[in-house]
């Protein structure tokens, strides 16, 4: 719904003659008639304090939007100024709870940024499940919702038309070619970060363990932290393989036949690599033990960088290593705010936003 503004005669603060107008609450509110037609229309650009104090306002001098006075005389219905307020998460593919929880937390922290950022914008959510997105259907029509964050796999074959309706950003993943908003990390910066971390302890002969698979999650990193290692004089040992995990609907886990040939392969080399980048958390505890199994010891005889700051990944291995932070929740709530302004600026070209990855020691 949007307001018209006109202008009207200046009458003194907080004085309301005749008819309550969108002025007079400007006025008894101290706030713009910008401000009172965002509040109106539930725009999440108005903090939530000072949107309060507008509908305090409203209610004090029982002002009624022309819209809502319309609908009260045709329906004879309570006035409501309304929308949904509420937005759909939709999980399509492996993306289930169970999925997430048993093999890859990290989108855990995405989903919980996105409920904290709707909580704050007082904005409810609902989720649901599809097996495939182009299986959506008319889904969202019957959810009710303003909007859509999407957590799927990158590589969808369709976009359903269904969505083409709605406000849509999809959150995480890297590579994605579809008509919507993305709000995701930057993927390549994460090798820069791990890189850094050596390059600053002065650590130049290193190894990583990746994939070497096309559009790969994991090869990007691995490539922006070799070609960032080399440009600072250091060598690479790369130990990277399209099999090192096993993936599907029911498994999630480190292929370890590959991994243990790996360190094998780093204990035998010449000069043996000081420091190691592992491209995704969940490497970490495999690799500790094998690395133990070398008589090689983590924090001590090589330095250990992983990636995604997975809790659950990392919480027993001692000394813990450095982890790059990927940001997840940041990204969630990123989403949402993305979803908030393409709302209000549906016809707007269609953009990725990248969110800066960090170092924790």
């Amino acid at each position: 719904m949007q307001i018209s503004l006109v202008s009207s005669p200046d009458v003194k603060a907080g004085a309301v003659t005749g008819r309550p107008t969108l002025q007079d609450v400007a006025r008894k509110a101290g706030v713009s008639v910008v401000t009172v037609s965002r509040v109106i229309n539930n725009s999440p650009l108005v903090r939530i304090p000072l949107a309060e104090r507008v509908k305090a306002v409203i209610k004090e001098i029982a002002y009624v939007p022309p819209a809502a006075e319309k609908r009260i005389k045709k329906r004879r219905v309570s006035v409501t100024w309304r929308a949904h307020q509420k937005i759909g998460l939709i999980l399509a593919g492996v993306f289930d709870f169970k999925w997430i929880g048993n093999y890859a937390p990290i989108y855990s922290y995405a989903i919980q940024g996105v409920q904290d950022a709707l909580h704050r914008a007082h904005f409810g959510f609902v989720i649901h499940q599809v097996p495939k997105i182009e299986e959506l259907g008319t889904l969202p029509r019957h959810l009710r919702v303003d909007g859509l964050i999407l957590l799927s796999r990158s590589y969808e074959k369709q976009w359903p038309m269904e969505l083409t309706r709605y406000p849509v950003v999809k959150v995480m993943g890297s590579y994605f070619d579809k008509p919507c908003d993305h709000v995701s990390y930057d993927n390549a910066a994460v090798g820069r970060v791990a890189a850094g971390h050596f390059i600053a302890k002065g650590i130049l002969d290193v190894a990583v363990i990746g994939s070497n698979g096309h559009r790969d999650v994991l090869k990007e990193r691995a490539d922006s932290f070799t070609q960032h290692m080399k440009n600072s004089g250091g060598t690479v040992l790369e130990l990277q393989s399209m099999e090192i995990l096993h993936y599907g609907e029911d498994i999630h886990e480190m292929n370890e036949p590959v991994v243990r040939s790996f360190i094998d392969h780093l204990a035998a080399h010449s000069p043996r690599p000081k420091g190691l980048f592992l491209t995704l958390d969940m490497m970490a505890p495999l690799v500790y033990r094998l690395l133990r199994e070398k008589g090689l010891e983590p924090g001590r005889d090589i330095e250990i960088v992983s990636c995604n700051n997975e809790r659950p990944f990392l919480a027993g291995l001692n000394p813990r290593p450095a982890t790059v932070d990927i940001q997840a929740e940041r990204v969630g709530d990123r989403a949402v705010q993305q979803l908030f302004w393409r709302m209000q600026n549906k016809n707007d070209p269609h953009i990725k936003i990248l969110v800066e990855p960090s170092l924790v020691l």
